[in-house]
């Protein structure tokens, strides 16, 4: 059974770090690729740090770890301000089977009052993108290299 547990920010680093754990493919969706995957994961985290927890205009941040049958297996960062938004995720790649996926997106919708929330993701994130365009989410709007998803409930009530 998949859950989400709080957790600390601290306590996403090891998880990021699982996370990009022999998941090569990851260089190829990010900006400016480095060759060691565990330094990719400490600066997605200090990224996240910066753009996210240090931002004083986001509001309302959630950490979670994702666990199967209590097995850490990722991580999951959401926030409630100035937007419902899912700010940063990863499942481990020895996880990410449909199944998983599709229960951690309908635990993820279930984070957020009215379910819908965006998604913020780096324009060469194209595997992640094209996961969550299958999954019911749309362009909201594009800006400087990043690209903005929204699940289609809301387009479908404006």
């Amino acid at each position: 059974m998949l859950s989400l547990t709080p957790i600390s920010f601290k306590q996403t680093r090891p998880l990021m770090r699982l996370v990009f754990d022999d998941d090569f493919e990851v260089n190829e969706n990010t900006p400016n690729p480095l060759d060691d995957l565990q330094k990719l994961a400490d600066r997605n985290f200090n990224d996240v740090r910066r753009e996210f927890v240090l931002n004083k205009e986001i509001g309302g941040l959630q950490f979670w770890a994702v666990k199967l049958d209590n097995l850490p297996i990722g991580f999951t960062i959401t926030a409630q301000q100035p937007f419902a938004m899912l700010c940063s995720f990863g499942i481990n790649k020895k996880f990410r089977n449909m199944e998983v996926l599709t229960e951690w997106l309908g635990k993820v919708e279930g984070l957020f009052e009215d379910g819908i929330y965006c998604v913020p993701l780096w324009k060469e994130n194209v595997r992640v993108i094209e996961f969550l365009k299958r999954n019911g989410f749309n362009v909201y709007t594009e800006e400087e290299g990043k690209i903005y998803l929204i699940n289609s409930v809301i387009l479908h009530q404006a």
